[in-house]
């Protein structure tokens, strides 16, 4: 009579992966330990996506207002003979677009005098060089939203309150999906231009502001388009004539112009929404008296270029910087990125910065892990004895614990990743709650030049979430593996 040879341990598949995890079930340390790599992982991948959120819309910001490249003097109002610069630089095959601009800084007087950052552009140009058609508000989508929050008019003020920043966060969530609508197409050059028509102006002064007509005596003030959060927080209002004053370059001499507030955008950046001003490029030129007689044309502070290609863009900047030496010697040709690289750097080492200190914070994890395995090992000393006894062999011992520890980092890393995906996923919300409890405001937009928090999932920043709890967690776990593997059978099955 023939007996059935008696199962051993390495008889039963998967042998290791139900002792360990019968020996995690059975322990509150697993519990902790998994709460650690939870919450480090959720941590580490909240900090990544809004410091990448961060970097991201600042990017797109620097992008949106400016263009891939940027053609500028070395001295501000320098460039000149623009026409034949343009026309250089529009032979470069890559090259689809130029429009030439000027800024300068300068003061606005709206009951009191404020800084401003005076943009001036040629509309029909700007449109296809920049993203300013995608953030400058329609006449109708404007009156839309003014009329919502009761600030049609000056004699009105805002619907509600205030937050303690003085930015109102509904009008903000309002004009988002206004701009952001699937549906709505960009302003074309056209359209644009048709905010410095003069019947436009007319018109406007006529339904926004019809008592100050006499006092222009038929003389319709030049059109101002100005940051959104000029009108929310009531430093003017549209249809207004307000007086801005700047520099003349030549004479430094203060020179004042009226201008009619008329439209309003919205960039993102807080800064630019709060103190930049759009005028025609026409308008700026004669204000600041740029005529060169000698050179017989009018001095720019450069010209903004797209690109086809943008995977071409260095190449791009040396063939335009050899064409437009045809022209000035010293004319400097700069892709976005160089306008703030500082900032861009800067904001990139932080965020590896925080990344690296993170990660130490996360040593504390594999501790965690260690510590675990190395109760358990004492504890379960007498069944190692016993399944060395029975004929496991050291290395499925040693698979036990590390499977133990692998199952726990892996378990924590994807528990924390769907906690931080839900922190991020409702960030702002819980930005605002946090507002309304204790009148914080965590993310200042004034500081951070953004009125929303921004958030930006990539795979990379993912990886770097996972790497480390599973590499400290195999580290942690090969200590007690590899000490439970070793025991004596007749000791430890003999161990107290």
């Amino acid at each position: 009579m023939k007996t059935s040879p008696s199962k051993s341990p390495t008889n039963l598949p998967y042998y290791e992966f139900h002792l360990s995890l019968r020996y995690l079930r059975s322990r509150f340390s697993a519990v902790a330990a998994l709460l650690s790599v939870t919450f480090g992982v959720a941590v580490i991948i909240i900090v990544l996506s809004i410091m990448g959120g961060y970097i991201e819309a600042l990017k797109e910001s620097i992008r949106g207002q400016e263009s891939h490249i940027m053609v500028m003097a070395r001295t501000a109002f320098s460039v000149k003979n623009i026409v034949e610069v343009e026309r250089l630089i529009q032979a470069v095959e890559n090259v689809e677009a130029t429009s030439p601009f000027i800024e300068t800084l300068a003061m606005y007087r709206s009951g009191q005098f404020n800084p401003c950052h005076l943009r001036a552009i040629h509309p029909r140009q700007e449109t296809r060089v920049s993203n300013v058609g995608e953030y400058v508000l329609r006449p109708a989508e404007l009156d839309e939203i003014l009329e919502k929050l009761a600030m049609d008019s000056p004699d009105k003020g805002y619907g509600g309150a205030l937050q303690p920043s003085g930015l109102p966060l509904q009008p903000t969530r309002l004009i988002d999906e206004v701009l952001h609508a699937p549906e709505r197409e960009p302003l074309g050059g056209q359209e644009l231009e048709h905010f410095f028509d003069r019947d436009f102006s007319r018109e406007l002064l006529e339904n926004k502001n019809p008592s100050i007509l006499p006092a222009l005596e038929g003389t319709i003030p030049p059109v101002a388009i100005v940051g959104i959060h000029m009108l929310l927080d009531r430093q003017m209002f549209l249809g207004q004539v307000i007086t801005i004053v700047t520099i003349k370059p030549e004479s430094s001499e203060p020179k004042e112009e009226r201008f009619l507030v008329a439209g309003a955008f919205k960039t993102g950046d807080y800064d630019a929404d709060s103190k930049a001003i759009y005028v025609h490029v026409d308008t700026l030129k004669n204000m600041l008296e740029l005529f060169d007689p000698e050179a017989n044309s009018y001095g720019y502070s450069g010209i903004r270029v797209k690109v086809k290609d943008i995977s071409r863009l260095d190449d791009t900047i040396e063939e335009i910087q050899t064409v437009s030496f045809r022209q000035r010697r010293d004319l400097r040709v700069l892709s976005w990125e160089n306008l703030r690289g500082t900032l861009l750097t800067a904001v990139k080492i932080e965020k590896f910065v925080i990344y690296f200190l993170l990660v130490l914070l996360m040593s504390f994890t594999g501790l965690m892990v260690l510590l675990m395995l190395l109760l358990t090992v004492i504890e379960k000393t007498r069944d190692m004895g016993v399944l060395l006894s029975l004929g496991a062999t050291p290395g499925g011992v040693t698979r036990i614990f590390l499977t133990g520890g692998l199952m726990t980092c892996v378990a924590g890393t994807v528990l924390g990743l769907l906690l931080g995906y839900l922190f991020c996923w409702n960030i702002n919300t819980i930005h605002d709650w946090v507002l309304a409890l204790t009148g914080r405001e965590l993310f200042a937009a004034r500081i951070y030049h953004m009125d929303r928090i921004p958030i930006s999932f990539q795979l990379g920043d993912v990886l770097l979430s996972i790497a480390p709890p599973v590499v400290l967690g195999f580290l942690a776990s090969l200590v007690p593996a590899i000490w439970a593997s070793r025991r004596d059978p007749i000791k430890a099955i003999h161990y107290e």
